[in-house]
């Protein structure tokens, strides 16, 4: 760990008070409370063949009110996970405006980035989606999902090496099933990497405070 990730790690703890009274106040997330998830089967050489996929809205529970959106996505193969986190920003310095500058009407209407950097295979990189629609829709924020479900969409994960510049799309995420899950027990986070893709940098250890408190401060889950 670098000093600048101790650092992030430090910061996130002490955010992660503010982030945990938040959480506990609205018996939900701060961040991303509400969210759809879909099953997906995963084209990837370097990823398992199947994935978990929540898109939320940033802020909001219900409205559909200008905000950032997100999209977290879960790989799994014999109990090992991996998760991958988005959001419809491409830095922190643009967080307070973000609202303004996504489509929060359609969640296939933005790109989304991992808003930090990560490690694969002795490499520093960076990730985005590229989301892909058949055709376009029309209706509510969910309708429009729904909609984009059924015609068979896809999600492009798509990795920039930071030395080279250069990209290339390492999965392709097609949404196939609209599995029961329990949201509450369905806890993402950036340092589940059991496939090697691990967090790196100040950005990315600030998650783990901010996190773990708000986690601990939620609702517990029905099921348990």
């Amino acid at each position: 760990m670098t000093f600048m990730e101790k650092m992030g790690l430090i910061h996130g703890y002490i955010l992660g008070i503010f982030t945990g009274l938040i959480s506990f106040l609205r018996s939900s997330r701060m961040f991303h409370p509400r969210g759809i998830v879909f099953g997906a089967e995963v084209d990837s050489k370097v990823l398992p063949n199947k994935a978990l996929v929540r898109f939320s809205s940033g802020w909001w529970k219900k409205k559909e009110w200008p905000d950032a959106l997100g999209i977290s996505i879960r790989f799994h193969q014999d109990q090992k996970e991996q998760d991958l986190l988005f959001a419809s920003f491409s830095s922190p310095l643009l967080l307070l405006i973000s609202p303004f500058i996504t489509n929060f009407k359609d969640y296939f209407g933005n790109t989304y980035y991992g808003v930090g950097f990560f490690q694969r295979g002795g490499r520093i990189v960076k990730y985005k989606i590229n989301p892909k629609r058949a055709d376009k829709t029309h209706g509510s924020r969910k309708q429009k999902l729904e909609h984009d479900y059924l015609q068979g969409a896809s999600l492009e994960l798509i990795e920039e090496d930071q030395e080279t510049k250069g990209t290339q799309v390492i999965a392709i995420l097609r949404l196939v099933e609209r599995p029961e899950v329990d949201q509450e027990a369905l806890r993402f986070s950036a340092f589940k990497n059991d496939f090697n893709i691990v967090p790196r940098g100040y950005l990315q250890y600030l998650r783990v405070g901010t996190y773990k408190l708000g986690q601990l401060s939620r609702p517990k889950s029905k099921k348990s």
